[in-house]
């Protein structure tokens, strides 16, 4: 059993520790306050800490009446700051609440407000909060009135904590406003380790590279100091939570091991810093063990830990972890019912100490119930303490842990709950399609179309919070997963209700659509001056962490200071994104498409996720959603592109793809000329012009085939009236002659391009580049159309952007890498004194205004890149569809610059001598490709993608 989400270990400023009862506790800031000389409030401490919580009220009560009486009020107020925390600490929160928020009204009007006991007051009243909002108003107040040269290192402390919580409410700006606060003010923390652990707890839940060397930074500037500190010892546990997180199991136990020592070597000075240690380091290293199935290892650390309890802080809690930690490891060797036998005592020993089973850390209780019940098999159970794990996440909503399940929108919770949301409704989507395949009850089939639409918006929820490209590609992933439960159910419930093929169509894209949409969304707005400094302040310090010395001095924080820099310009991008949910989730009607498409298309949607592949077949008069089961697809793609690559014959493993996704819908194909795919990214390298059909040809003879990024994408008109060419081939001469320098395919996609002029004077020259410009240039000349043509020198980045405009066409015949990152591009000729560095990366092509219909990827595999789940390609062809070119033909392989020449001459002759839409231009030059015997390899690679 995985580690369950939850928050990264706060690092709390610690205002007392567990001493003598004697004796005066040990008091936060002492040499900054006021203490009370009368010493009848030292056995407090000890009265809250035992739980003799009635003893210890009637006290505190007796000594703040006698105190009023004498107007002590700095000393009363200091009393309600220190009970108020102890009781805190012993988990009475509510209490803790009331007692500060009485001493600060019974107090402050008789005090100055900028006095450090209310300042402090003002901080516990805020950490005592549930809501973050409720504590932003405290942390607020302590900093509007918090004299400048006032508690500094308190102030610090607030600004980091303001900043945690704006950020867990998805307000990045404001938490940036705070973080640059303690950045530029890192002195007032002592060390700068300090405030990294802190800035940690946010980040973890965004960026686990950064936070990983934030914590990297704390361990590396805390360990080489002699005196003891805290936070060494607590990053070493948060850095094995980190890895269990990441399932780096082995990692994990070794930094709990550190953690373990640590404390050994220095137990006395942490014991005077935060008194009782924490029963963390134990519970993630059983969770680490046990994942390793070590068994064995995890029972001992856990009745370590148990023989340990009264050493503890949270020594209270310890018999309820006790039982949790033996519920996962019996789960894990498979015991399910002793495993639910200690999740129960887990439970009812959580209740002696916390009462509210709605409460925050029930919903770990109640994920292991309904694990250990879906593994059971007991499908209504299982449901029941996910509901409830449900409850607990978004407990403002509900009253009692036993009041309905509902779907709340969620639009309505703080950030940081979406994660949770999502993971737990993922788990009700497997538990009801588990119950379907149980029962066939027609009610969980529906129960999965709704959850599955739920958990898409949950998602998309998500996503809004923290909109960028990287996380578009994490949440189309989880979009995808969700759908696939949709898909599932819509498929059987279409062969008695035909409505539910629209619905399987809508799952199917969902991912798809939602890509298109913020793509466009993000093109259609126009970008600030601001906006713009950010993408450039991104660019630069990319370049600057890719050339920080590993060797140099400090290497590890100027590395994290320049990703801390990234992030930043990253976070505060989304403030200017304005993402509009209602465009973001909107998608293609299939009944719309059906009226538009013209009575000899068809559009192909596939969906696949393990073994189910999935295909939705629209006409203008028909649909339908077919279902096959395929094993080892991925193994079936590289045989398929092995005999593309290799051979001339037409091979079994052709057909077999013929059969998984078209023979499903052949029946229905009569009458058909175009196809338009909607391909599942597993799909992305596979040209289905390749397949062979039962009568031994190839799909491309009977279909002219395009492909599109989703159905939203749809634009059925794919033909230019008045074409203008611009065609550009810069050719890579040395010396005014082509040479044979080859740098070899795989060197160049391995070939770093932050050093481009490196990489520049290694390409190989591309001598039929040249003449193919020139001679597609003259078949546009005869017809009379407007040619510009850059060859050479003149082919350069710069004369390239400046040329965009009013060409209907483009067609670039150069060297190309398609990575999926920051180094997918073009090479153009490049120069010394224009600006330009001679590679159009993908990000910059974002950034174009490109009007053509059509531009053509005459380069090597411009169609392939990094395949992420859920949102297709993420190549150059994309990258001109995001700046505005509908149409993008590209290849998906390398073919020969020779033949690639002569491909490229026959798809221009058919586009201009039929006045053929591109389609069916690129299907007669493959066609006349395949009649003079050329090799898959020369021109099935070719493809049409985009709108």
């Amino acid at each position: 059993m995985t580690q369950r989400l939850f928050p990264l270990i706060v690092l709390a400023v610690v205002f007392t520790t567990f001493v003598n009862a004697q004796t005066k506790p040990k008091i936060f800031e002492e040499d900054k306050r006021v203490l009370p000389s009368d010493t009848t409030w030292y056995p407090l401490y000890e009265m809250v800490m035992n739980r003799k919580f009635e003893e210890a009220q009637a006290k505190y009560d007796s000594i703040q009446t006698s105190w009023t009486e004498k107007k002590q009020y700095n000393s009363s107020l200091f009393l309600g700051n220190q009970f108020s925390y102890w009781l805190r600490v012993r988990g009475k929160r509510a209490e803790a609440i009331a007692t500060i928020e009485k001493s600060i009204n019974d107090n402050i009007a008789q005090l100055d407000s900028t006095c450090t006991e209310f300042l402090i007051a003002c901080y516990n009243r805020a950490i005592y909060g549930r809501k973050y909002e409720d504590r932003i108003v405290w942390f607020d107040r302590f900093i509007k009135t918090c004299p400048e040269n006032k508690l500094r290192k308190m102030n610090a402390i607030i600004h980091s904590d303001c900043a945690n919580n704006y950020f867990r409410l998805g307000n990045l700006k404001k938490s940036w406003e705070y973080w640059d606060y303690c950045r530029a003010n890192l002195k007032y923390f002592g060390n700068s380790a300090r405030f990294y652990s802190r800035m940690s707890n946010s980040i973890g839940q965004t960026d686990l590279n950064v936070t990983t060397h934030l914590y990297d930074v704390v361990l590396e500037k805390m360990l080489p100091l002699k005196e003891t500190d805290y936070i060494t010892f607590f990053t070493m546990t948060n850095m094995a939570f980190i890895c269990n997180s990441q399932q780096k199991f082995e990692k994990a136990v070794e930094y709990c091991k550190q953690a373990f020592k640590y404390y050994a070597d220095h137990q006395k000075g942490l014991s005077r810093m935060i008194g009782k240690s924490s029963s963390t380091r134990y519970e993630q290293i059983v969770i680490a063990l046990t994942n390793l199935k070590r068994f064995d290892e995890a029972q001992s650390y856990i009745e370590e830990m148990m023989e340990n309890k009264d050493n503890f802080h949270n020594g209270v809690k310890v018999p309820s972890l006790y039982h949790k930690l033996y519920a996962d490891l019996y789960y894990m060797q498979g015991k399910y019912d002793t495993a639910l036998e200690q999740i129960q005592q887990s439970y009812e020993e959580m209740l002696k100490y916390q009462p509210d089973n709605l409460a925050k850390g029930f919903e770990n209780l109640y994920g292991v119930y309904g694990d250990i019940y879906l593994k059971q098999k007991n499908y209504t159970k299982a449901i029941e303490y996910f509901e409830k794990v449900v409850k607990v996440i978004t407990f403002d909503h509900y009253k009692t842990i036993d009041d309905p399940y509902v779907l709340i929108d969620p639009d309505k919770f703080v950030v940081n709950s979406i994660p949770g949301l999502r993971d737990v409704t993922l788990k009700m989507l497997k538990t009801e399609k588990s119950f379907y395949q149980q029962t066939k009850d027609k009610k969980h089939l529906l129960r999965l179309v709704e959850l599955s639409n739920y958990a898409g918006k949950i998602s998309m929820v998500n996503f809004r919070n923290l909109a960028n490209e990287e996380t578009l590609l994490e949440v189309s992933q989880q979009l995808k997963e969700s759908a696939a439960y949709g898909l599932y159910a819509s498929e059987i419930l279409a062969k008695q209700d035909p409505n539910y093929i629209d619905t399987a169509f809508v799952f199917a894209d969902r991912a798809r659509s939602f890509n298109f949409n913020f793509l466009k969304q993000s093109r259609q707005r126009n970008k600030s001056l601001a906006e713009d400094s950010l993408l450039n302040d991104i660019a630069n310090k990319t370049t600057i962490l890719a050339n920080i010395d590993s060797n140099s001095e400090n290497f590890s924080e100027k590395r994290l200071e320049t990703e801390l820099d990234i992030l930043r310009s990253k976070m505060l991008l989304q403030s200017f994104s304005e993402v509009d949910m209602t465009i973001l989730s909107r998608q293609a009607q299939p009944e719309q498409l059906r009226k538009q498409l013209p009575q000899d298309a068809a559009i192909l949607s596939n969906f696949i996720k393990g073994d189910s592949i999935y295909t939705i077949f629209l006409t203008s008069n028909h649909a339908e959603v077919k279902a096959v089961k395929v094993d080892d697809l991925k193994q079936q793609i590289k045989q398929l592109l092995r005999a593309a690559k290799t051979g001339n014959s037409k091979t079994d493993i052709q057909k077999q793809f013929y059969n998984h996704f078209i023979e499903p819908v052949e029946s229905n194909l009569k009458g058909i000329s175009s196809l338009i795919v909607l391909a599942d990214e597993q799909l992305a390298s596979i040209p289905f012009e390749l397949f062979i059909d039962s009568n031994d040809q190839y799909l491309v003879e009977s279909y002219a085939i395009q492909y599109k990024y989703s159905g939203k994408s749809l634009q059925l008109n794919n033909s230019s009236s008045t074409p203008n060419l611009l065609a550009i081939a810069p050719g890579f001469k040395k010396d005014g002659t082509f040479i044979a320098e080859n740098i070899t395919r795989s060197a160049l996609e391995e070939a770093d391009i932050l050093d481009k002029k490196a990489t520049y004077n290694s390409l190989a020259a591309l001598d039929y580049s040249i003449k193919e410009v020139k001679e597609i240039a003259s078949l546009f000349k005869n017809d009379d159309v407007n040619v510009q043509v850059l060859l050479d020198k003149q082919a350069t980045e710069k004369q390239f952007k400046e040329s965009l405009s009013a060409q209907n066409i483009i067609h670039i015949a150069t060297h190309g890498i398609s990575r999926g990152d920051n180094q997918s591009g073009l090479f153009f000729t490049m120069t010394d004194d224009d600006g330009e560095d001679g590679f159009l990366s993908l990000r910059e092509l974002y950034q174009l205004n490109i009007d053509a219909d059509l531009v053509v990827l005459s380069a090597c595999k411009t169609a392939t890149g990094t395949i992420k789940e859920g949102e297709g390609v993420m190549a150059l062809p994309r990258g001109f569809v995001y700046a505005g070119a509908p149409h993008v033909m590209a290849s998906l392989w390398k073919v020969h610059d020779k033949n690639t020449k002569a491909f490229m001459t026959a798809f221009y002759k058919y586009l201009l001598q039929d006045k053929a839409g591109y389609s069916k231009a690129l299907q007669q030059a493959k066609i006349e490709f395949i009649k003079h015997n050329y090799l898959p390899l020369d021109w099935a690679g070719f493809v049409l993608v985009g709108e």
